[in-house]
């Protein structure tokens, strides 16, 4: 089967209640369900979370989607900032007891400008000889010139950093690529043994900038919201 896992935490450090507010006329939560229903790929559609009662944001739904959703409790351990992803979701695997041969796909809410199509696209990548597929973006800005701050002193995250070299032209860099948080395919036996979405023969599927916004802030939000607006347009 095809499962999706949506993760949604009813507190959030950075961004307060983030799940809650909406673009469109849907939050955060139900906009990741929307896209799981709309690719028409999930036999299952759990949601584990800590919110109470959020079974009442989808009585809209059909009777025939509303038999695919599951709502499982999220364990008090796993509700913290510390907390990861891949453990909520092996969590998830263990408490319903999943097929093996199952596949996986964790939707974050706070990617909810993904398209169903990106899914079904993704998907379409799952293949025998690979581990897990993961949505990309293109980063902003280079990452070969990226920097730490230890003891207050710079130090290059890579050793052969080009702006030591005197090499300042961004044009000359390779593309890079960051997870966008839009989906995470793989199968059960693979997060059971590895923990790990980023384990094995990894394959990528690539998204625009204007659908891999990660809510993080209130400023994301509204940037969010700006490129939903325009797309309806």
């Amino acid at each position: 089967m095809n499962i999706a896992i949506i993760i949604a935490r009813k507190n959030s450090k950075r961004f307060k209640n983030k799940n809650f507010y909406k673009i469109g006329n849907k939050n955060l939560i139900q906009r990741a369900v929307n896209s799981a229903i709309g690719s028409k790929l999930f036999d299952k559609i759990i949601i584990n979370s800590d919110i109470i009662n959020l079974s009442q944001d989808f009585k809209s739904l059909s009777k025939e989607n509303l038999k695919k959703i599951y709502f499982l409790k999220r364990k008090k351990v796993l509700a913290s900032d510390k907390a990861k992803s891949v453990d909520v979701v092996v969590d998830t695997i263990k408490s319903l007891n999943l097929n093996l041969d199952d596949n996986i796909c964790l939707l974050l809410p706070t990617c909810p400008l993904r398209s169903s199509q990106d899914i079904k696209n993704g998907f379409k990548i799952f293949k025998k000889n690979i581990s897990s597929v993961i949505s990309l973006c293109e980063t902003n800005f280079p990452s070969q010139f990226s920097f730490a701050i230890n003891k207050k002193k710079l130090v290059p995250l890579m050793k052969n950093n080009p702006l030591l070299k005197k090499e300042t032209r961004t044009q000359d860099m390779k593309i890079s690529y960051r997870p966008n948080g839009a989906f995470y395919i793989s199968k059960v036996k693979t997060i059971l043994k590895s923990k790990n979405f980023f384990y094995g023969n990894l394959a990528g599927f690539i998204m625009p900038k204007n659908r891999s916004i990660d809510i993080d802030s209130f400023e994301d939000l509204q940037l969010a919201r700006f490129y939903y607006k325009n797309s309806k347009k």
